[in-house]
């Protein structure tokens, strides 16, 4: 239920305190009550009925208290803190029951910190017992202790382990393997609050045997609760084929094996056979293993020397590929229809060779290595073409796969070398543009090839065929500009046409005010103004700079810029030249328009 919990402190008619149990904020003692109770402090239980107690089990912190009966209580409040002078926070409400005790775990608890906790109880009406003047319960929890990187498991495959300690406050840990810590160690905390990584050997052991690790925390003479940590014997390594795979081309293959508390190994294809097999030092991967020659499945066998002082035996099942789940396709472009003199094909099988033909007999085909993919050529006929397709491992050959195209003739090609597609071309500067083009296969040559270049002139010849090329001379824009590039090749009665798109770009600047021919009134202030723009891809514009008839203005801005300008007093209407140059890396352009200045 809610409530408030403030500091006031009430006497309840039962006049009771709650005993090692106080809230925060209620810390000063009221006066004695004129009746007895068993929560009276001068009565016959001290004022201490509630008797709680704290004890750290199974990573939490148990509470115990006595429930006195008869005295409507219906709720106690837990707090807790880490310091008791500075007050308590509320942790839980936990309800009243007819049992002679209640209890509350406080999960999770900082490891090697002192807990300090109080319990209130409360009644319907929401009164609670005064707050004891009492020292509270406290505990000081154990080390938070992880093995192998692991809080809460307990399997460990090797006697060697790495305990990562944690404590909050001690400057000493303590760790042993008995409970009376005879044997213990001791270890300085290097920064409290962090985990400490600390190498153990565990002593040897059986399968499935329980060892147990002690660890507790010190600051001067006063020691921490003791974290106990059961650890189970469970050295069963094992191994398999790299990949996992179903079954396996060839008869060499790569293990991969858990060598956590390996000492040294051995494999045969025969449990009869371990005991001859030669040992060999533990290591993550054995490379070469050879099965048998027959193929059938197969099943490897290890035995794995620990160090707890046994040895432990494992296998693994292998089966071969015998080539019955291959596959062969040509990519080609719709209508399987292609030009060129190769095509690319898709192999899915577990082989370690394979060869391609256009003959079904592979007259003159070699095996080769095997791959995913593989660049197949083609007779130089045209026409329908059939490609034959078989795989190779240590076990068998596949059945001869096929697959079909229709081969035409090169048709008469263009394409263009520089500029690229998408390229951007400086505007005002000549520029090569350079292609290629061919003929069609066994017909007629390329005759001419020809290039549009976007400006309205259709198309003009250039110089050769293949290679061929165009001395251009890119105009100019007043912005960033898209041009569409086309090339044509001629070989007798067959053309074909490349196309590219270019964008043409410079800098540009611009006067707006005043504009060109404007008249100016004489000994006043002018604001002359504009814009400018870099090169689409290139250096940044540096700076803008404004003169008028020689005369240097300073001016501000680059993309939007100004510059002021007193015109001089003339007694004469006077003409003047105003320039604008932008500049941005090694490059600069300039405009200029014309104004006069009047009396």
């Amino acid at each position: 239920m809610p409530r408030s919990r403030t500091s006031t402190c009430l006497w309840l008619a039962l006049g009771f305190v709650a005993v090692l149990a106080i809230l925060p904020g209620c810390e000063s003692k009221p006066s004695a009550p004129v009746f007895n109770n068993p929560f009276d402090p001068s009565g016959p239980y001290g004022g201490d009925p509630l008797q709680l107690s704290a004890n750290v089990v199974d990573g939490g912190i148990l509470l115990l208290w006595n429930q006195p009966q008869g005295y409507g209580i219906t709720t106690y409040d837990i707090s807790h803190s880490f310091d008791a002078a500075s007050g308590f926070d509320y942790v839980a409400t936990v309800d009243a029951t007819s049992a002679p005790t209640n209890q509350f775990t406080y999960p999770d608890p900082d490891p090697t910190s002192v807990h300090y906790f109080k319990v209130q109880a409360f009644n319907e009406s929401g009164s609670f017992t005064l707050v004891a003047d009492l020292p509270p319960t406290f505990v000081a929890t154990g080390p938070a202790l992880a093995v192998n990187g692991d809080p809460v498991g307990k399997k460990v495959p090797s006697r060697q382990v790495l305990l990562t300690v944690t404590v909050s406050s001690q400057d000493s840990i303590l760790i042993a393997a008995s409970a009376d810590f005879s044997d213990a160690r001791s270890y300085p905390v290097a920064t409290p609050g962090v985990g400490q990584d600390i190498l153990w050997e565990l002593p040897p052991a059986a399968q499935g045997d329980t060892l147990t690790l002690f660890a507790k925390g010190y600051t001067g003479s006063f020691a921490s609760a003791i974290t106990v940590r059961d650890l189970i014997v469970d050295f069963a390594p094992g191994f398999n084929v790299i990949g996992k795979p179903a079954t396996v081309p060839t008869r060499q293959v790569d293990l991969a094996i858990d060598t956590a508390g390996v000492q040294q190994m051995r494999f045969a294809l025969d449990e009869d056979d371990l005991a001859g097999a030669a040992w060999l030092p533990a290591d993550s991967t054995l490379t070469g293993f050879v099965l048998g020659p027959s193929a059938v499945p197969q099943t490897i066998h290890g035995e794995f020397q620990g160090d707890f002082g046994f040895n432990a035996t494992s296998t693994w099942d292998v089966a071969p590929d015998l080539l019955q789940d291959t596959s062969f396709a040509l990519e080609l472009p719709d209508g399987d229809v292609t030009s060129a003199t190769t095509v690319t094909g898709i192999n899915q099988a577990g082989a370690t060779l394979m060869r391609f033909s256009t003959r079904p007999d592979f007259l003159g085909a070699p095996w080769r290595d095997y791959a995913d993919t593989t660049a197949i050529t083609l007779d130089e006929a045209e026409g329908l073409q059939t490609i034959y397709a078989q795989y190779r491992n240590d076990w068998a050959d596949s059945d001869i796969l096929t697959d079909t195209v229709v081969h035409v003739l090169q048709p008469v090609t263009v394409g263009f070398l520089a500029p690229l597609d998408g390229q951007v071309v400086l505007g005002g500067v000549p520029l090569q543009i350079q292609g290629h083009s061919n003929g069609s296969q066994g017909k007629a040559a390329i005759d001419s090839v020809a290039v549009d270049l976007g400006d309205g002139n259709g198309f003009q010849p250039v110089s050769g065929t293949d290679p061929w090329s165009y001395l251009w001379d890119v105009p100019r824009f007043d912005a960033d500009t898209p041009l569409t590039l086309r090339a044509r090749a001629w070989a007798a009665d067959d053309s074909a046409t490349a196309v590219i798109g270019v964008t043409v770009t410079q800098l540009v600047v611009a006067i707006g005010d005043p504009i060109d021919g404007a008249e100016l009134a004489a000994d006043t202030d002018v604001t002359i103004a504009g814009t400018a723009a870099g090169l689409l891809g290139g250096p940044a514009i540096d700076r803008v700079t404004v003169a008028v008839d020689g005369q240097i203005l300073t001016a501000t801005g680059t993309d939007i810029w100004s510059a002021d300008w007193h015109t001089p007093a003339v007694t004469a209407v006077t003409p003047y030249t105003i320039s604008a140059t932008v500049w941005a890396g090694q490059d600069s352009l300039s405009t200029q328009i014309g104004v006069t200045v009047t009396p």
